[in-house]
């Protein structure tokens, strides 16, 4: 699979926005991505599983517990963005 075309990127370990400072994925993140998969929502799903693993890694690495808005945070988006 290619890179994606979006060249906003999470600051670890705080997961917010390189650019913008917003919760990473923020908004044209989430935009991008909702384009690059157009039509393949099940590959957004798995390409945005793998950053919720290590979003939950840094958390729990720095002894806090991933809270309910991961899904949200993660996943809710995707229905409505591919």
């Amino acid at each position: 699979m290619p890179a994606p075309m979006t060249h906003r990127v999470p600051v670890r370990p705080s997961w917010q926005c390189e650019d913008c400072a917003q919760p990473w994925p923020c908004l044209p993140v989430k935009s991008d991505l909702g384009v690059e998969f157009t039509g393949q929502p099940t590959l957004l799903f798995y390409y945005m599983a793998a950053h919720a693993m290590d979003f939950i890694r840094d958390r729990t690495t720095q002894g806090e517990r991933p809270t309910a808005a991961l899904y949200s945070r993660f996943f809710h988006w995707i229905r409505s963005a591919s």
